[in-house]
């Protein structure tokens, strides 16, 4: 981990030992719903363990990579 890492990381461990699910508090200034969500998602299924990040980390690069090859294959198939 790195950066505000620790912070969200923390915002994540608050959020959810709160009762109910809420989304972690404002970190930075910046209000991400998304982001917190899936932050409070990850602390919840692998707690401080960097591998499971860095597992969806990986998988939603692909997922993106795959989106923009999908993308650019239909806009150039058009062209033609």
């Amino acid at each position: 981990f790195t950066g505000d890492d620790f912070e969200w990381l923390e915002a994540a461990r608050a959020a959810s030992s709160a009762a109910g699910f809420t989304l972690p508090a404002d970190v930075n200034g910046h209000f991400r719903p998304l982001a917190e969500w899936l932050w409070l998602i990850e602390y919840e299924s692998f707690g401080l363990e960097p591998a499971g990040y860095h597992l969806v980390a990986v998988l939603l690069h692909a997922l993106a990579s795959l989106a923009v090859f999908v993308l650019a294959a239909r806009l150039l198939d058009r062209r033609r």
